[in-house]
């Protein structure tokens, strides 16, 4: 079965394309491509299973999202239908395979053939600053639709608000296992969101399935769009550097680029504004961001 590429050609500073077994394996280009359908307000979905998903739906790990979910088997079976379901705009990260072959490789068996996939660090490995930063130009940019953040209570997103000149609609769920609860509160709010909205889920495995929620019926409108981030903003709203976050680690040269580079460094908040420093990132106008 030929499967649709949904991919334009990748404006990021890396220089090759992929493919792992079957479908496009983008890289850089899922980055570039969740990026402009963000610009353009299209409808895109983005849910990333990475080695703790995997683990959970293979029932051998005990716990997940960094120790705050304990994997059941209602949840172990909720991430397997997640990872099998072809949803419409849905970009599915995997495991990579030189990082995890083991789990890359049951990833592909259990993921649909007609599902379009890339790596689940695509937002991250390389460049978590640039690829944010841009998100939140585009963020700002957007003229339709409201932006809601799916997290804990411990989630302070008032610098993010600062950014974008408007403050997120945030959604509170639980921040120790609450898989089910969060689950059914991202799918309440799909469908009471319009298809104009954003919802940025940052809440754990609860994310992997939310994000790939459709709307009950083809009657009616699509819903939003969903990014299942992470925790791309956590030394932000959390006050916590995660490994991708810091500098004097280098990444996989597969899932991350063409070579290994040193991660990027965090520039402190300033004037409550997020700035980013990479020295190979590709040259821009100044941002209203960066002013």
């Amino acid at each position: 079965m030929t499967i649709p590429i949904f991919f334009e050609p990748s404006t990021l500073p890396l220089k090759e394309q992929i493919q792992i077994s079957q479908g496009p394996q983008i890289r850089a280009g899922a980055a570039d491509f969740i990026l402009q359908a963000v610009r353009a307000n299209r409808p895109i979905k983005f849910a990333r299973f990475n080695d703790g998903e995997l683990g959970a739906i293979l029932r051998n790990t005990e716990r997940i999202s960094r120790g705050a979910d304990t994997v059941t088997a209602a949840m172990s079976e909720a991430l397997h239908r997640a990872l099998s379901s072809v949803s419409p705009h849905a970009l599915i990260g995997l495991p990579c395979p030189r990082c995890f072959p083991h789990h890359h490789e049951e990833s592909e068996k259990i993921r649909s053939p007609r599902s379009a996939v890339t790596f689940a660090t695509a937002m991250q490995n390389g460049w978590p600053h640039f690829f944010r930063n841009q998100l939140l130009r585009a963020l700002t940019a957007r003229s339709d639709g409201r932006v809601f953040w799916v997290g804990k209570a411990e989630h302070q997103t008032d610098a993010i608000d600062k950014v974008l000149g408007y403050p997120l609609n945030k959604v509170v769920v639980p921040a120790r296992n609450g898989f089910s609860e969060a689950v059914t509160t991202i799918e309440s709010l799909i469908q009471s969101a319009s298809s104009d909205d954003l919802l940025l889920l940052s809440c754990g495995a609860a994310a992997r399935v939310g994000a790939l929620i459709d709307k009950p019926s083809p009657k009616l409108p699509s819903g939003p769009s969903i990014l299942d981030i992470g925790t791309l903003f956590d030394d932000v709203t959390l006050g916590v550097q995660r490994g991708f976050h810091q500098t004097s680690k280098t990444v996989c040269r597969l899932c991350a680029g063409n070579k290994p580079t040193p991660r990027p460094t965090l520039k402190a908040l300033v004037h409550s504004r997020l700035r980013w420093k990479r020295s190979d990132a590709p040259q821009t106008k100044e941002s209203p961001l960066d002013k």
